[in-house]
């Protein structure tokens, strides 16, 4: 019932990709890849290292969808962990960090062009300008 979703970029995208292969259950995608690990400091789940994004998370649901081949799991972010390369102390560089999503088979995407306009209200928690 705990989690971590580390966020993969596109300096890690060869490395989660290898990681979507089928391993047998007897051997450990972690440790055949070297994937380094650090210990959570709220959830048994170890984190990824090399991840600028880290969430500490607890499962508060898990929905079925459709036929029930697929699950919905929503989480409560328990932590961030927050790589010194991408955060500031107060914002994240989402450009600097180059996230990537996987779309699905062989097909990933990254950010494309980004886009900045001025902050029309202040964000929960009174940080930044309006």
């Amino acid at each position: 019932r705990e989690f971590v979703v580390n966020v993969a970029t596109e300096d890690t995208m060869e490395l989660m990709h290898q990681s979507a292969q089928e391993f047998p259950p007897d051997v450990s995608e972690i440790e055949t890849l070297g994937i380094a690990l650090l210990p959570s400091r709220h959830v048994a789940v170890p984190r990824i290292a090399i991840a600028p994004v880290q969430m500490e998370c607890r499962l508060d649901q898990a929905i079925v969808l459709g036929r029930g081949i697929n699950t919905l799991f929503i989480g409560e972010i328990v932590a961030f962990h927050l790589s010194d390369a991408i955060y500031d102390g107060k914002r994240v560089d989402a450009a600097a960090m180059r996230p990537i999503a996987r779309l699905g088979g062989p097909y990933y995407a990254g950010l494309g062009e980004i886009f900045h306009r001025p902050m029309l209200q202040k964000p929960p928690g009174g940080e930044g300008t309006a």
